[in-house]
């Protein structure tokens, strides 16, 4: 946006400026026909001239990346385009010029001056145009010394202008002329600067000469504008003998002759370095292939196509797979077969004779190479080539093949390597996507009121896992709670923990009964889940007015109780089998409800099996459910965040801060 703004600046100033100049010098002509003298001074209108020309300038000057090709034939285009807008309309006014010079009235002479001003305007663009299209050319790709060459070029020509300032009387003629011939030195060695040139195809080669030369002749057109109307050359500054002009044309001219003078010189060996950028073209197909058919499908065109076989395939490691390109896989696979019985390993080029392969008498192929594409020591494929003519695979061809076969044995191996860490990117990403979907399902639970306080955290070894919790008010005193843990780990079980968790959202609703819930949630599952897997469980039922648990266990790990009453901690037993172990109705047989009154100062801490089973890495010796009774006991008395915090703590002691094995979850709740 900012840079868009500056060069409407640019364009601004350069419009200001030329409409300046030109109402000046028309309102001094008119002032002159009339026998008064305006007397403008040369400093005001060298300076509105000198304005217009950087002004341009720095309003077509744009940094801009060059496609190789189209693209210096698409510089060349827009010069010869401004070039020819710029003569014929020049052309047109030039014949209006001449009509009006015929008649020498007052109101002639003046349009004479405003279009020869307009005139003047087109040659200032077409040769700044020109100059900042070459200054591209001559700097793409080129050396720090060519660069540095170009700047003390480019800023000593427009440092030049400073001569507008001055009378041309008062500069000595010979100044002007040692400054030209400098400027035409350093146009000479810069134009040898051509090696975009080598880029043109045969075709836009011929088309560029025509450009060139017709920029060429342009430049020579407006040369001899400039001293066809002597009369009217100093209406703004002495043009004639202006260092700027004089050293601009001859670059531009310089330039585009010499350009003309080697491409004509390049024309001949045109289609060679044509061959060789397709050859490379190929190349860089086969390295962007997205796809592992891509690749092989590329592969085998450039070896038809490059290396002139009338037939090939590619066969991949497996020995079973041939991707085959102008020949049918089943006459593939009899000659590879036919191919492998005489003894043929894979680990070096070998040419074959069809007719010692028992292959059919009208076999049309009288030449097979097989070439082994090997990266590192490691073998990735074979490319197997076939020809119509015997001894057609001669030495200088071998050699050009082993070239081919070394290039597309890297770029296989490269898009194995680039494959796997896309992949390996691409999975590490859907984790972290699912990572953040798993946390907003399990964000932490805490919740308090005037009879009780909740809380609940999870900790995963991997990016997700399979553990889950949820907590939902079914009235003003009464709140359902479970706590689960689904088999396996990673993305397979926190695929199944979001299904239970959109189960139990489906049914907490109904206010069932613990048993009924379970009993549904498994009917739910068991179109879901799939045969080895399955989900355990606790869910409770909480009567804050009855003071009153309800809750199933369904093949999850004992809760652990604190009765503030007797000062102890025990584990609460139930019969219960996990959701998706038994998928028919009588799920129900297999499951207990049990109830449990509590009282103020009470705790219930329910857990996943991540605890009790964490392991010493050395030892392999677990947590259990022994250490967990004793940790409860010693903080019995600490807050529910200070409860988990410290468990979070104890564990990563007892594993000596080794990395998880699987998901830890806690969830406790006290009765105030």
């Amino acid at each position: 946006m900012k840079d868009s703004y500056i060069k409407r600046m640019y364009a601004f100033a350069g419009m200001i400026s030329w409409v300046a100049l030109a109402l000046l010098i028309l309102s001094d002509h008119l002032f002159d026909l009339y026998n008064y003298k305006l007397d403008i001074p040369l400093y005001v209108r060298a300076l509105l001239l000198n304005t217009f020309i950087v002004s341009i300038y720095l309003f077509i000057e744009r940094k801009e990346d060059i496609k190789e090709g189209s693209g210096f034939y698409n510089i060349l285009w827009s010069v010869f385009f401004i070039g020819l807008v710029c003569t014929v309309f020049s052309g047109l006014l030039t014949q209006v010029m001449r009509g009006l010079n015929e008649t020498h009235t007052k109101a002639t002479l003046l349009w004479l001056h405003l279009l020869y001003i307009i005139e003047l305007g087109m040659l200032i663009v077409f040769l700044i145009i020109a100059f900042v299209r070459w200054k591209r050319l001559i700097l793409y790709q080129n050396s720090r010394f060519i660069s540095a060459l170009w700047r003390i070029f480019e800023l000593a020509l427009f440092f030049s202008l400073i001569l507008h300032f001055f009378d041309s009387q008062l500069v000595p003629a010979y100044y002007n002329q040692v400054l030209e011939i400098i400027f035409f030195a350093f146009s000479l060695f810069l134009s040898v600067n051509l090696s975009w040139i080598a880029f043109l195809s045969l075709r836009q080669k011929g088309i560029s000469l025509l450009l060139l030369s017709g920029t060429v002749l342009f430049l020579v057109y407006f040369y001899n504008l400039l001293k066809e109307y002597p009369e009217l050359r100093t209406i703004s500054v002495n043009l004639e003998n202006s260092t700027f002009f004089a050293s601009i044309t001859i670059f531009v001219g310089t330039y585009s002759v010499f350009a003309i003078l080697v491409m004509l010189f390049n024309m001949p060996t045109s289609s060679v370095f044509e061959k060789k950028f397709a050859e490379i073209s190929d190349f860089r197909k086969l390295i962007e292939g997205k796809t592992a058919r891509q690749v092989y499908d590329t592969m085998l065109e450039i070896a038809i196509k490059n290396l002139k076989s009338d037939a090939a395939w590619l066969e991949l490691n497996d020995a079973q797979t041939l991707i085959c390109a102008e020949i049918e896989e089943d006459l593939a696979q009899k000659i590879r077969q036919s191919m492998e019985k005489s003894g043929y390993n894979h680990a070096n080029y070998k040419k074959f004779n069809p007719d010692a392969l028992a292959l059919p008498a009208d076999f049309e192929y009288r030449s097979i190479l097989a070439v082994p594409l090997i990266s590192n020591t490691k073998h990735l494929a074979t490319l197997v080539l076939l020809k119509h003519e015997n001894n057609a695979f001669d030495n200088v061809v071998t050699n050009l093949i082993s070239t081919y076969a070394a290039q597309a044995s890297i770029a296989l191996d490269n898009f194995r390597l680039i494959s796997e860490a896309v992949e390996g990117e691409r999975f590490k990403t859907e984790l972290l996507t699912a990572k953040k979907v798993q946390q907003r399902l399990l964000t932490k639970l805490a919740f308090q009121n005037e009879r009780m306080e909740i809380l609940a955290t999870s900790l995963s070894p991997e990016e997700v896992g399979g553990d889950f919790y949820d907590f939902f008010q079914l009235s003003d005193h009464k709140f359902a709670v479970v706590i689960g843990d689904v088999s396996g780990k990673g993305t397979f079980a926190a695929f199944n923990m979001a299904q239970m968790k959109g189960i139990f959202h489906a049914l907490v609703q109904l206010d069932l009964p613990p048993d009924l819930f379970l009993k549904y949630a498994n009917e739910a599952l068991a179109r879901c889940l799939e045969k080895n897997s399955f989900i355990t469980l606790i869910y409770i039922v909480i009567d804050t007015k009855l003071h009153q648990i309800t809750y199933v266990r369904a093949g999850h790990c004992p809760p652990l109780y604190f009765d503030n009453a007797k000062q102890e901690v025990k584990y609460i037993h139930s019969k219960g089998l996990g959701l998706g172990i038994m998928r028919n109705k009588n799920y129900k047989n297999y499951i207990n409800t049990e109830t449990l009154n509590f009282d103020k100062g009470d705790m219930l801490f329910l857990y996943t099996d991540g605890i009790t089973e964490a392991k010493v890495p050395e030892s392999g010796e677990e947590f259990g459910y022994e250490k967990l009774q004793q940790f409860l006991i010693s903080n019995q008395n600490c807050h529910l965040e200070g409860i988990a915090s410290n468990l979070v703590q104890v564990i990563r002691q007892f594993t000596n801060h080794d990395l998880l094995q699987d998901d830890c979850t806690v969830l406790l709740i006290k009765f105030l």
